[in-house]
């Protein structure tokens, strides 16, 4: 009876464990579900070259490529709102562009190369985002300047995948550590 006792505890907290990491993934799907384009594992090319006033872009595991260096900016203001989880985000703008910045990251990195290019009638795109385990880097398409290739921002984004993928590991056998940790006080109790 004891063993079975045992047992259960070591099942409960294994279930607890996966609840744990089924939960992360429900918030992820949540805080995603508000923009207009989401994607998830996989690397993707957005390309825009009409007249842009906004977009709502989510990704989670993945790398994404936003090349806006044939837009123009009505009434010179636009807006992009950005969640990325465990992604790489490359945005190209054009030269005369500025871009603002605005948001929340965690464990993330941004490189905004437009943000000292200012005057007093350049186009401003704001960009507002939650960052999350991930990297965003803004620059201008320089004439003349190899544009970085859309397999080196996938490459990225499977780099990124792989982090993401260690983190939860590391996450998960830690949990199943401590399940195992408390199984045997329990054995210990029981058998004294």
């Amino acid at each position: 009876m004891k063993k079975k006792s045992i047992l259960a505890t070591i099942g409960a907290v294994t279930a607890v464990s996966a609840s744990v990491a089924a939960y992360q993934a429900y918030k992820t799907n949540k805080k995603m579900k508000s923009y207009e384009k989401r994607m998830s594992f996989k690397g993707e090319k957005m390309v825009f070259d009409q007249p842009f006033t906004s977009e709502s872009v989510a990704v989670s595991f993945s790398g994404l490529y936003i090349d806006m260096t044939q837009a123009s900016l009505v009434d010179h203001r636009g807006q992009l709102d950005l969640f990325a989880h465990f992604s790489g985000v490359d945005i190209h703008v054009p030269d005369h562009w500025q871009v603002i910045v605005h948001g929340t990251n965690k464990n993330s990195g941004i490189n905004n190369l437009c943000a000292d290019m200012l005057s007093a009638d350049q186009p401003v795109l704001t960009i507002n985002y939650q960052l999350e385990f991930s990297g965003l880097n803004i620059r201008p398409a320089r004439k003349g300047e190899l544009k970085e290739s859309f397999e080196d921002v996938v490459e990225e984004g499977k780099d990124l995948i792989h982090q993401g993928k260690e983190v939860f590991e590391d996450k998960v056998e830690e949990i199943l550590d401590e399940a195992e940790e408390f199984a045997e006080d329990v054995k210990e109790e029981i058998l004294n």
